[in-house]
């Protein structure tokens, strides 16, 4: 049995931010979050916390995060605000009203994921009803949060894959993929020597796109339209363990209901965002693939039936410099872009910098394709393995370089954003370590 003495570093750095902001739950980190609950952020950490043994820290806080949920709809903000606010927070006046207590927005739904983690790691301490408790206490939230994005989508049309309601639902608030409704200097056509003023004002022009497309999302006039790579791949591992959240307690029909959806997402991903000819995923608007690489896009890796060109078409991207092998791993947009920004110039967020959750998820995924294809394809299979191990040693060399900060720079490792210490889903890294021998498995 895990005791508190026991824990590891991780965990007590999270228990220190958690203090030191003096609220119930673990802040994404005191400085400049600890305004809000948000929501992927508690479900990352909360995983983080169960695999590395403090399940009841764990249970606490995705806890807490249900609490935010609208009982009518399943609504999950990605924000719940806690009264004080910002100083100084556009968004809130502008796109959710002074006087909101939420943003109108969701996030990528992890909190199926997150309750299967806990109950593991009750169940690993021992304590078997505290585990089916949990389960059975916070099922009917969790259902009742992934009914909400499919009741919601029915509204929009008849297909399975959510339409994203914001950019920032995403989890990925100003990657390029969702550049189509703001204006902004070309950086390819600048002088050299005016980049850093174009930064800058491509930085400005940037938040106030956002803005007004927020603003007018309020009043009633826009409504966004993309559909996420990454968002419906999360989206549909998630309903797979819906479905095993169902059988263990006791709702047949249920599992039935999203084991089957979960399919159907899975099915239209590799259908409607692959495209052949460049043999690439791609996020769709209105039917049409937004032609520009992400490391969102890499998210298919994470599903049950990606095919074996496809694995190989992500397998070579991530190898090669001209994509996302960087000295440290993984840039989140291709590094021959224009748009890539790996010292935050802008500072927009998602244009460049690494992101430890989005090399846990690919990590995760390169795994899952190994064990998939290691009788039929073991070439793949340990290729495969040899490039989870790869990100997974540097993400972990990034940590101990330089802290559990928010994002990197993919060529020096350097901590953005310095003044934002202690990034609660940045401890990630130490979940995510892979067995030397398995890149060499056969």
């Amino acid at each position: 049995m895990t005791t508190t003495e026991s824990l590891p570093h991780h965990i007590t750095v999270l228990n220190g931010s958690k203090y030191e902001a003096g609220t119930p739950h673990t802040p994404a980190a005191t400085e400049h979050y600890s305004h809000a609950i948000h929501h992927w952020d508690t479900t990352l950490q909360s995983i983080s916390r169960a695999r590395a043994g403090d399940p009841d820290g764990a249970r606490s806080d995705l806890e807490i995060l249900l609490s935010t949920q609208d009982e009518t709809t399943g609504f999950i903000p990605n924000m719940t605000f806690l009264g004080k606010g910002r100083w100084w927070d556009p968004e809130r006046l502008l796109v959710f009203g002074p006087k909101a207590k939420s943003s109108d927005y969701s996030q990528p739904p992890i909190i199926a994921m997150a309750m299967i983690e806990i109950k593991k790691g009750f169940e690993k301490d021992g304590k078997s009803n505290e585990a089916d408790e949990f389960a059975r206490k916070n099922y009917d939230a969790a259902a009742k949060a992934y009914r909400y994005f499919a009741n919601r989508q029915a509204e929009i049309d008849n297909g399975n894959l959510i339409t994203l309601k914001d950019p920032h639902e995403s989890g990925r608030d100003s990657d390029h993929v969702f550049d189509d409704h703001k204006w902004r200097l070309p950086y390819d056509k600048v002088p050299k020597q005016l980049d850093p003023a174009a930064r800058r004002i491509n930085g400005f022009m940037d938040y106030s796109g956002d803005l007004l497309l927020g603003f007018k999302r309020r009043i009633g006039i826009k409504q966004y339209g993309v559909k996420d790579v990454m968002f419906n791949c999360i989206y549909a591992e998630n309903l797979h363990y819906m479905a095993k959240l169902a059988e263990q307690t006791d709702h047949p029909d249920d599992a039935f209901e999203f084991s089957e959806r979960a399919k159907l997402v899975e099915a239209e991903i590799l259908e409607e965002m692959w495209n052949p000819q460049d043999k690439k995923f791609y996020p769709t608007k209105d039917g049409l693939h937004i032609e520009k690489d992400s490391v969102g896009d890499l998210f298919p890796l994470i599903l049950n039936s990606t095919e074996p060109d496809q694995v190989a078409s992500a397998l070579q991207m991530i190898d090669s410099p001209e994509w996302y092998k960087t000295e440290w791993p993984l840039p989140s947009i291709p590094v021959h872009h224009a748009n890539f920004d790996p010292d935050y110039k802008e500072p927009r967020i998602w244009r460049g910098p690494v992101w430890v959750n989005m090399n846990w998820y690919v990590t995760r995924g390169l795994q899952k394709q190994a064990a998939r294809f290691m009788d039929v394809y073991p070439d793949l299979a340990r290729e495969c393995y040899r490039t989870a191990w790869e990100i997974a040693k540097k993400t972990k060399e990034l940590t101990d370089k330089s802290g559990y900060r928010e994002f990197y720079n993919p060529h020096t490792g350097e901590a953005l954003r310095p003044k934002i210490r202690n990034f609660a889903w940045s401890t990630l890294s130490e979940i995510i370590h892979i067995n030397e021998w398995e890149t060499t498995t056969t």
